[in-house]
């Protein structure tokens, strides 16, 4: 029997899959991106002028073949924040306990919640009323209880005054009341800790997700980038919206420059790094970039011209001469500057480096 047909449908079927996996998919997923709208704030932007004539320049040059643009990041862990209780006490506590996001029953956070949600509701008869009064108990210290005045978000001066003397706060520790947040539940998934959040949103109440790197890291290769400040978050497919193609790079010898522009701001520093790389970093191995400048003799003592390269003292980086930048270097600096990654996007907020909670237990 003759299966060469067999075989030819076979490494067609091969080749198809590999292309829908390896191509027509990826694309897909990023064509249906759009940027990330926060306030005035919109990321990513396309380049434009000089950065987009960089971008050109940078991969002219190789530069992706020694650098990446992609920071890596391993698993973070999630905790359910409570920063207002909302009007309905009830419904808040019935979403709570239907999220199994509520803290022990004898805990500070529990006590704070539902003193907190009683001043909200009824701050009229909290004198008289023996839950709030035992709640109150619960509370040690000033700081317990500036929490609650600030979950109450009180909003107006009656209702505040008669707060503080519940809580029996001077008017100084009423004032420390800021922006507060309780921990209800943690750590968690970015699944499940969305489920919890929208409902607590739907009981009316305010609430956020604080993203933390986890206590014990099992790969800590993958928190690499960002111990060494590569990056304060990791890479995203929307970070590339824009980027055709994509320069993710293929080695690390060099550092990644996905935020290279939110690590170095000053355009002068990376016009002295292109000339002399090492009296920038004295064990570069990256090859100077001497083709991109102007280089012109002066005699001592002549006052160098305004865009010469000079080093940290304002002298010339190289001594009995002006360098300067061409055009290429121009455009080179400013796609450089406009690689950055600000912590905006929705999909991968940047974790906190250390756990911190307003309440005293940490209730999972």
């Amino acid at each position: 029997m003759n299966k060469a047909p067999h075989y030819l449908i076979g490494a067609i079927a091969a080749l198809f899959l590999s292309w829908y996996g390896m191509v027509w998919g990826p694309a897909s997923q990023q064509s249906s991106l759009t940027p990330h709208v926060d306030g005035a704030a919109v990321y990513p932007r396309d380049r434009a002028g000089l950065a987009k004539q960089g971008a050109e320049i940078y991969r002219a040059n190789g530069c992706y073949h020694c650098h990446s643009q992609q920071v890596r990041q391993g698993q973070v862990d999630y905790y359910l924040m409570l920063t207002r209780t909302g009007a309905s006490g009830e419904s808040l506590l019935a979403a709570m306990k239907e999220q199994k996001a509520i803290p022990d029953e004898n805990s500070t956070a529990r006590a704070q919640i539902e003193l907190a949600i009683y001043l909200r509701n009824d701050d009229r008869n909290a004198t008289v009323n023996t839950a709030a009064r035992n709640a109150r108990k619960k509370l040690k210290n000033t700081e317990d209880r500036t929490v609650v005045l600030s979950l109450a978000a009180l909003t107006d001066q009656a209702t505040k005054k008669n707060a503080r003397e519940f809580l029996k706060l001077t008017a100084e520790e009423a004032g420390q009341a800021g922006r507060a947040a309780i921990e209800l539940a943690g750590p968690m998934n970015w699944s499940m800790a969305q489920s919890k959040l929208e409902s607590l949103k739907d009981a009316n109440a305010s609430a956020m997700l604080q993203p933390r790197e986890p206590g014990s890291k099992s790969d800590q290769a993958l928190w690499a980038d960002l111990q060494r400040d590569w990056g304060t978050r990791r890479s995203v497919a929307r970070d590339y919206l824009y980027d055709s193609p994509a320069m993710l790079g293929s080695q690390r010898i060099g550092p990644d420059l996905a935020d290279i522009g939110g690590r170095h701001t000053d355009a002068a520093r990376h016009y002295q790094h292109l000339y002399h790389p090492r009296s920038v970093v004295k064990k570069s191995v990256m090859p100077p970039y001497t083709f991109l400048f102007n280089k012109r003799a002066i005699a001592e003592g002549t006052p160098l011209g305004p865009n010469a390269v000079t080093d940290a003292e304002g002298k010339s980086i190289q001594p009995g001469y002006e360098i300067t930048p061409k055009p290429a270097a121009h455009a080179l600096v400013a796609y450089l500057l406009s690689l950055r990654q600000p912590d905006i996007v929705p999909e991968a907020p940047a974790p906190k480096r250390m756990a911190t909670s307003s309440s005293k237990e940490n209730p999972k």
